[in-house]
């Protein structure tokens, strides 16, 4: 919820002036290259300084538009307020925030309730059934006799384990 009216109050007022100030700087460094610029041209052409150092200035105030470019759009953005898109994105967090306390309230209502009584009763109808099971089989194992077809005494008997 903050974050979505921090979102929505657009941008502070010391980040506008501060974006003002580095296009402002730009715009002073982009001039400077364009006077720069024009001195290197005029040594050029008397043929008192390379190319090369032409083209180099020539990157430099390119270089030096572009950041007004950049400075002037990030100043216009800051301006306009917060986009549509980041104001969604804060929108759906509070929404996925406020379904999973939704959530685990409905878990806790549950772990403190315990368990139905119907899971209870099934529990206990399995274990008797597991208790009858038991019973068989040790019934079973009591009435079982060992029979040899042949007649004879036992006198050694080796485990193995």
């Amino acid at each position: 919820m903050a974050r979505e009216n921090l979102i929505k109050s657009g941008a502070r007022q010391e980040l506008i002036s501060q974006l003002q100030a580095i296009l402002k700087q730009a715009i002073a460094t982009w001039k400077d290259t364009a006077t720069e610029l024009n001195r290197v041209e005029i040594l050029e052409k008397k043929g008192a300084i390379a190319k090369q150092i032409v083209d180099q200035q020539k990157t430099r105030h390119d270089v030096a538009k572009f950041q007004v470019s950049v400075a002037e759009d990030k100043l216009k953005e800051s301006i306009a307020g917060p986009r549509t898109q980041e104001l969604q994105e804060a929108q759906a967090a509070v929404s996925l925030a406020r379904s999973q306390r939704e959530a685990s309230k409905a878990t806790l209502e549950l772990a403190i309730q315990g368990p139905r009584k119907e899971q209870v009763n099934a529990a206990r109808a399995r274990l008797e059934q597991a208790r009858g099971a038991l019973f068989l089989a040790m019934a079973n194992f009591d009435n079982t006799k060992v029979l040899s077809p042949l007649k004879g005494r036992v006198t050694l008997r080796n485990v193995e384990k």
